[in-house]
């Protein structure tokens, strides 16, 4: 047995590149210098740390924390109004092959 830190400083991501995906244990969110941060548990147990945009934030509203999730950055898009901003794709794991989204 070991100590396991609860809230590690994970690899910080940035949603810099189209097509950045994480995949993972949604270990919650936190308040962070310059805004909000989601964290998450790889298979292998490594921990991420990731900016919670506000576009993100809602995709995760529902996801609870434990969940296996997946995360894709798409890039910019444009709001009606002709604003930027990043857009993101979230899954959630399911075994049921009907209800798994096709990619």
């Amino acid at each position: 047995m070991a100590w396991k830190n609860v809230r590690p400083d994970g690899n910080m991501v940035k949603w810099e590149a189209e097509g950045i995906e994480l995949d993972g244990y949604y270990r919650g969110r936190r308040s962070g210098q310059f805004g909000g941060l989601g964290d998450l548990e790889t298979e292998d147990g490594k921990f991420l740390t990731f900016p919670v945009t506000t576009a993100l934030e809602h995709r995760l509203k529902d996801i609870k924390e434990g969940e296996r999730i997946k995360i894709v950055y798409r890039g910019y898009r444009k709001t009606q109004k002709g604003i930027d901003f990043k857009f993101f794709d979230v899954f959630r794991w399911t075994d049921d092959e009907a209800e798994a989204p096709a990619e």
